[in-house]
């Protein structure tokens, strides 16, 4: 039925399969003799590639795809569209740009989609950016981290329409963990609440490792514009592999990403014991009454944990949701001594007994590199239906690099131009993101 509109909107010089063309005088007057209820109905049966299309158009294609009777006409008949892989970076030509690409399942490629207005780039340096990107409802949420205070940028990429939030409360220490997510508290009214969990910061704070502190955490509500403190606190985290990244690449490791399953939001970390060795955490954030828990070990597996090379090894460095599934992957070692010879198992989160049971996937040897030997958090991985995307930001080459696996295929494969040059990244920038007309910054 799609592909019959299309064919017809060519004819009439409104647009192609392949994107949008001016009509002459005649064509253009039959498309105008057609109710604004039709000509909306017809246009939502584009796809979201041709929207970009249109919108550069001129004003008048911008006004149409901007105006909210056919936004709210728009989402709601592609509302059971899957979300894409996307990716959020800066780019690496000057000036200084942040970008957004998607990977197309059927074509297996990127596709650069749209940049940043640039009057917001002065505020989104390589310098100050933190750097995260979280998806909520259809905008993504960009934090910024300048002299112990976070800001924060809401942009819609569709719409191209941003603004600034107001900065966090309490200043943040840049040299301790960060749990930080954004989701949407309420579907209809389209309004979102962004966590942040953090140390404050200090002066006197040297070194991470001799912190007792607590976390403060903070709540951001789009239908009041504020912060406000939770009375929910938790014991200070810290990274795994801090002293290596710190040591080798000379630059803080990014925070763990938080994903939303169930109600709760769950972040892996660390906690530091007595004997100063580490102890993996699962942090849980309960969204409706605002109040934290944590479970030591959480089920890992015996060998999850080790000293290898004189460093501490934790396999199991973040999670993702696949389909209301709290999932993990972890870097299994084939010999005592590490030696190069890994495994990359994915598994799932039994909430009865608490425990994490493996799935019989399995990253093909020859995609783990001695590069993520450790499954540092330069790899990263999101899942939906019947993808699950792996990609890795590779700082010394400067690239990012993705493989996607197809459950019902049960295979593997690299995206043959998932390679693009980008600027050292410091946060996440692979997350599962589908835009939407209908959301205001």
């Amino acid at each position: 039925m799609a592909e019959g509109y299309l064919d017809q909107m060519g004819k009439l010089g409104i647009g192609t399969a392949t994107g949008v063309v001016a009509p002459d005088a005649e064509e253009a007057f039959l498309w105008k003799k057609l109710p604004r209820e039709l000509q909306n109905r017809v246009l939502c049966c584009l796809p979201l590639q041709n929207l970009f299309q249109m919108r550069c158009v001129c004003k008048a294609w911008r006004n149409i795809v901007l105006h909210r009777d056919f936004a709210t006409m728009y989402d709601a008949m592609h509302i059971s569209d899957p979300s894409s892989p996307a990716t959020v970076y800066i780019n690496s030509s000057s000036p200084d740009r942040v970008e957004w690409s998607a990977y197309d399942y059927t074509q297996n490629k990127w596709q650069k989609r749209t940049t940043l207005p640039s009057r917001s780039h002065s505020r989104l340096t390589r310098e100050n950016i933190s750097y995260s990107v979280h998806p909520v409802g259809g905008l993504l949420v960009f934090r910024f981290w300048r002299l112990g205070v976070n800001h924060w940028v809401v942009w819609n990429p569709l719409t191209n329409k941003w603004k600034t939030l107001p900065p966090c409360k309490t200043r943040t220490s840049k040299t301790t963990v960060v749990f930080e997510h954004a989701f949407v508290a309420d579907e209809r009214f389209k309004r979102y609440k962004i966590l942040m969990a953090h140390n404050p910061y200090s002066k006197d704070w040297r070194s991470f490792e001799q912190s007792t502190r607590n976390m403060v955490t903070e709540v951001y509500d789009s239908a009041t514009g504020v912060w406000t403190q939770s009375e929910s606190s938790l014991q200070s985290a810290v990274h795994p592999g801090f002293e290596y990244y710190y040591r080798e690449e000379k630059y803080y490791p990014p925070d763990p990403p938080g994903v939303l399953s169930n109600g709760v939001i769950y972040f892996v970390s660390s906690s530091l014991r007595r004997d100063d060795s580490l102890e993996s955490v699962l942090y849980c954030f309960d969204i409706k009454s605002e109040r934290w828990h944590e479970e030591f070990r959480h089920g890992l597996p015996s060998w999850s944990i080790t000293a290898i090379h004189g460093m501490t090894y934790d396999a199991c460095k973040s999670v993702f949701e696949w389909d209301c599934r709290l999932m993990t992957a972890m870097v299994h070692p084939l010999d005592e001594e590490g030696g190069g010879r890994w495994e990359l198992l994915v598994y799932e989160r039994d909430l009865g007994t608490r425990t994490w049971v493996e799935t019989g996937i399995k990253v093909p040897d020859s995609m783990v590199t001695t590069d993520s030997e450790f499954f540092t958090p330069e790899v990263e991985i999101v899942a939906e239906g019947n993808h699950l995307v792996l990609g890795e930001f590779r700082s010394r080459y400067g690239r990012f690099t993705c493989a996607v696996y197809r459950k019902a295929q049960n295979c593997w494969t690299c995206s043959p131009s998932g390679q693009f040059d980008v600027q050292d990244r410091k946060g996440n920038n692979l997350v599962l993101f589908k835009p939407r007309l209908d959301w205001r910054p």
